[in-house]
């Protein structure tokens, strides 16, 4: 079911996709930030000769 804004609209399918790539990317950063909090790592790449716990 296609729901409808107020004034009778409805959403295009460029809406629908930019709404869930933001939804997307800010879920992806909130669970970058826990990561860096257990592990101490900051950046995508480890360091040299980093161990894992």
């Amino acid at each position: 079911m296609i729901r409808t804004s107020r004034r009778g609209e409805r959403p295009s399918l460029r809406r629908f996709l930019v709404d869930m790539i933001e939804e997307y990317a800010r879920h992806v950063g909130q669970a970058d930030l826990i990561r860096e909090s257990l592990d101490g790592r900051v950046n995508e790449d480890p360091p040299a000769g980093y161990r894992a716990w």
